[in-house]
């Protein structure tokens, strides 16, 4: 006798910029010079396919059939420029990597360390970024911030949304602090 197994259902997530005409940042003052966005890198705990949860306060789930539709410091680094160019309307805001003889006159590095909480909430993400100027030879602005919010359901599509949103805030923060320092003389 052979037992019959089913495979497991895969599900698969990314991160999303609001619909348009729904986002909350206020237009840029500021005509920016190019900005290059990243490298964005991950703590370990987050460096996996799989989402990452929290079960307690030291134990972490990394799920097998819930995850992500690509590597995630890419998936943010992407989702981070395209709503930084749109808020500020300025199609000169790059994802990187870039081409090493056309690197941005700004540059925004971040680094993630942590992104998520327990299935059912509340999800907190807490960064550190810098802005460089020079083409990266300058530090002009270093941050540390975190972000924290509560989840709208249970589940795995209530937590990604959640963490959806929390990297949609730092977003909306980091072009603002990008526009009031690039507004100084």
């Amino acid at each position: 006798m052979t037992a019959c197994s089913s495979p497991r259902k895969m599900h698969y997530y990314g991160l999303n910029l609001p619909p348009q005409g729904t986002a909350e940042g206020t237009p840029s003052h500021v005509a920016w010079p190019s900005l290059g966005i990243g490298p964005v890198t991950l703590a370990p705990t987050l460096n996996h396919t799989g989402v990452v949860s929290q079960t307690d306060s030291s134990r972490l789930r990394v799920s097998g059939s819930h995850v992500w539709a690509g590597d995630l410091d890419q998936i943010l680094t992407h989702l981070l420029a395209q709503q930084l160019a749109n808020l500020n309307g300025s199609p000169r805001v790059s994802p990187h990597p870039w081409d090493h003889r056309s690197r941005p006159e700004y540059q925004v590095k971040i680094h993630v360390e942590a992104l998520g909480g327990p299935l059912d909430g509340p999800v907190q993400l807490r960064l550190n970024w810098v802005l460089l100027g020079e083409r990266g030879e300058q530090e002009l602005l270093r941050e540390r911030q975190t972000y924290t919010c509560e989840l709208a359901g249970s589940g795995y599509e209530a937590y990604v949304a959640g963490l959806n949103t929390l990297v949609i805030q730092f977003g909306e923060d980091l072009h603002q602090q990008i526009d009031a320092r690039l507004a100084q003389p």
